[in-house]
């Protein structure tokens, strides 16, 4: 009853006062509409609509709900010398709390755990990816930076939603997340001699990343470059040993990120002769978390009829702890279809024949991972 009442109201004609599934529905032209549904004890369906030879001529439009109030009349009716029963939940089922909406394993960022029924093998494995915490200066509400000061930075949870969702969230009056940093608190002006070149403010990085950029200048005694997580580290740990060579513009070392995940600050120190400093910073997100892909259409081995069935439309579930960036659909190793958010299908029109097909992700760290699966179009 609770699922229904947003779209059908409260009260509405599949309240039957004991528990009931119930589903409406019509044809594209409203000639025929129909209610079936049940409880525990029967099983009831009505149809309305008009008789064949009629269906050409202008007809006044039948409504579903016409239907659902036979349903119900009869429904009830079918119960009268009936005592009342609940559902019996069948053996060997697994309860487990989820994050809602996304039906994915709770984060300390979920606003929202409802506990959920699932089949043996089909329980989520991932953490949910839709609310995330985020840091923003409070006074801008805009994404805060390795510049931005610290009192004026705070933490608050969004809903992040795919990309083809965002006029719905918007529309829903849904609180997003900002997309754009705080640009009151910039980077000061760099100095041609103490800087770095990549990885670039806010680039997203992964595995063994290459910091290059220049340490040099007059009176330079030597450099050191350093790593701390979150936009104001508390703790930087340096990368290699402290070097006395200068660098005027080339690689200044090598940053292993294996294992890390998240926000990260990259700060280049130069010390002169005299024990003056001078230091360059940059902000990037941590990435080596692969995406989940799972491919739900066609099912491994499944078989299909040449030519009736030849049509296919592929369909893959993606998931990503930060963004997924592309996802490709291959037959055969030859790529059918890139596409840059979901829904993740593929219209696929195919030849008799055993096929495989694999579908890549890659997300904004360059991350990948795949699925496969092996299905026949049958001649």
């Amino acid at each position: 009853d609770l699922a229904r009442q947003p779209s059908l109201g409260r009260p509405n004609a599949l309240e039957i006062g004991r528990p009931a599934a119930a589903k409406l529905g019509q044809t594209v032209g409203g000639a025929d509409v129909w209610t079936v549904g049940y409880t525990p004890q029967r099983v009831v369906a009505v149809w309305l609509g008009y008789p064949q030879a009629d269906k050409t001529e202008a007809r006044p439009l039948l409504s579903p709900l016409a239907a659902a109030g036979l349903w119900n009349a009869l429904t009830k009716y079918a119960h009268t010398e009936l005592t009342y029963a609940a559902w019996e939940e069948p053996s060997g089922l697994v309860t487990l709390n989820v994050c809602t909406p996304s039906g994915l394993l709770p984060t300390t960022a979920c606003p929202q755990v409802v506990s959920e029924i699932f089949i043996p093998g089909n329980e989520p494995t991932q953490p949910d990816n839709l609310y995330r915490i985020y840091q923003v200066n409070r006074q801008t509400g805009l994404l805060a930076t390795v510049f931005t000061a610290p009192e004026l930075i705070e933490e608050q949870v969004y809903l992040k939603v795919p990309a083809n969702a965002a006029e719905w969230a918007q529309e829903a009056g849904l609180d997003t997340p900002p997309e754009d940093y705080d640009v009151i608190f910039s980077a000061p002006a760099a100095d041609p001699d103490v800087s770095i070149a990549a990885p670039a403010l806010f680039d997203y990085v992964s595995g063994e990343v290459r910091i290059t950029g220049s340490a040099a200048g007059e009176d330079f005694a030597f450099y050191r470059l350093q790593v701390g997580e979150g936009l104001n580290p508390r703790q930087w740990l340096q990368i290699g040993e402290d070097n006395d060579e200068s660098v005027p513009e080339g690689t200044l070392a090598v940053w292993d990120t294996e294992g890390l995940n998240g926000l990260y600050a990259v700060r280049l120190t130069v010390v002169r002769g005299d024990q003056t400093i001078e230091t360059a910073i940059t902000q990037v997100t941590v990435d080596n978390q692969a995406p989940d892909v799972q491919i739900s259409y066609p099912e491994e081995g499944q078989t299909f009829a040449y030519p009736a069935q030849r049509n296919l439309t592929f369909q893959a579930q993606v998931s990503d702890n930060v963004e997924v960036a592309r996802v490709e659909f291959y037959v055969n190793d030859v790529l059918v279809t890139s596409l840059s958010q979901a829904p993740y299908i593929a219209p696929w029109t195919g030849t008799a024949g055993v096929h495989t097909l694999e579908v890549r992700a890659t997300d904004l760290g360059g991350n990948q991972a795949s699925a496969e699966i092996a299905f026949e179009i049958e001649q």
